[in-house]
């Protein structure tokens, strides 16, 4: 029996290039992880699940390259961690708790606002896959409440074991209602990183951890997380004055496989990366830290890193 294979709608290359590992929210109200590799079950007579939910909302068909797409496959030993019903988030969150949540969340918190520390799961796995259609019925937990659909999200592309790139091209003028699936024929794999995105990561993550470690004593989460997003913010604005010449080189090689970013944006992706890495590689640290101080009931708090897009 062939494998299952998977389709993410938006583009035709998989590459390192321009992935980012998977983070927490950046907020301490919502849930929705960023980062990751995410996509649905491929059906041959629907395409996914998610395609279709692009085609009836107005916003996201204007945003979204769905003219382009890429189906693929795991490798046998890609270990992906199924979230079916509330049995088994209740598991997950019992091992992989969200302390970005319990010690920060904008309110007082209950059971069903307790969440996954997204970065830890990745220690042990490649990826999960959420069954949101029982999650959008069930009253037990919000933190699905922003998926749309079920949806297979990946931590690591190395699980990947091919790809092929899809086009998809709908059959009369402004119209989505029909369309057909081309897959090419070439078989893809997932390449390593280029030696210049190598150095590039290189140094950000020496910037990084020497900024990060000048501070080493928090009272409560919020006074630690901050200070890891503006060690973030301050990584990137360094590495764009130093080492945006190396960026320019990766953008013009995405070029040729028509990847078009900006060095910002390859460097940010980098250093947000690092972050991630950082918090795994740290949880204990995480683990002792007081409860953030709520001056008011309601507190919301955003921590921004992308706040000079261009």
């Amino acid at each position: 029996m062939d494998k299952q294979e998977y389709i993410m709608i938006g583009a035709k290359t998989i590459t390192k290039e321009v992935f980012r590992n998977i983070l927490r929210p950046t907020s301490n109200y919502t849930y929705l992880p960023t980062g990751g590799f995410w996509s649905c079950k491929y059906d041959k007579f629907k395409i996914s699940e998610w395609f279709n939910y692009i085609l009836d909302s107005n916003d996201l068909i204007n945003s979204k390259k769905v003219n382009e797409a890429i189906i693929f496959k795991l490798k046998d030993n890609a270990k992906i961690l199924i979230i079916n019903d509330y049995n088994d988030l209740k598991q997950v969150i019992n091992n992989y708790p969200s302390y970005h949540h319990l010690l920060n969340f904008y309110t007082d918190i209950s059971s069903k606002e307790e969440s996954i520390n997204f970065e830890l799961l990745n220690k042990d796995y490649d990826g999960i896959y959420v069954n949101y259609e029982y999650f959008k019925h069930n009253n037990n937990t919000i933190i699905f409440n922003s998926w749309a659909v079920n949806t297979l999200l990946l931590f690591n592309l190395d699980a990947i074991d091919s790809y092929n790139k899809v086009n998809i091209n709908f059959l009369l003028p402004d119209s989505y209602s029909y369309y057909i699936l081309e897959k090419e024929p070439t078989i893809y794999h997932i390449e390593e990183e280029s030696i210049y995105h190598k150095d590039l990561y290189n140094y950000i993550e020496v910037i990084f951890d020497e900024l990060a470690n000048n501070k080493r004593v928090f009272n409560y989460y919020d006074e630690y997380f901050s200070h890891l997003i503006e060690v973030t913010k301050e990584s990137i604005n360094l590495a764009l004055i130093i080492k945006k010449d190396i960026a320019t080189i990766i953008k013009k090689n995405l070029v040729k496989q028509n990847i078009i970013v900006t060095e910002e944006i390859i460097i940010r992706n980098i250093a947000i990366s690092i972050l991630s890495n950082y918090l795994k590689k740290n949880i204990e640290q995480e683990q002792r830290l007081g409860k953030t101080k709520k001056r008011e009931k309601y507190v919301i708090r955003e921590y921004p890193i992308e706040e000079n897009k261009k």
